[in-house]
């Protein structure tokens, strides 16, 4: 449910302020919905994904900022310094494509 996704998202990134986002408490419906979750009991991204890098933090917790306007768009995403460093990421051309599956109906056959 919506109330579900929110709270699981208030409990990653704390509850929205004025600090983490600036002008929430201008938004028509601030206020209306409360979670009970106290910022020091938060499990942040490096908790969630312990073997994450901290590139990958970076960039996840850039993805899901409340703030607007400090989240990334897609070419700073491409930009930024998880693709860059090792493991680097394939090119097209270097990814192993399997092949296709037979069908139902030519495996059958060679039966």
């Amino acid at each position: 449910s919506d109330i579900d996704q929110l709270s699981r998202i208030v409990r990653v990134l704390g509850n929205p302020t004025e600090e983490r986002w600036p002008g929430v408490s201008s938004l028509p419906d601030y206020g209306k919905i409360s979670f009970a979750i106290d910022d020091r009991d938060c499990i942040s991204l490096q908790k969630q994904i312990k073997d994450g890098s901290e590139e990958a933090h970076d960039l996840l917790g850039r993805f899901i900022s409340y703030d607007p306007t400090s989240r990334l768009n897609a070419q700073e995403a491409l930009e930024h310094p998880y693709f860059q460093v090792e493991p680097t990421v394939l090119h097209s051309q270097d990814l192993k494509v399997p092949s296709p599956c037979p069908s139902d109906n030519e495996s059958m056959e060679s039966l």
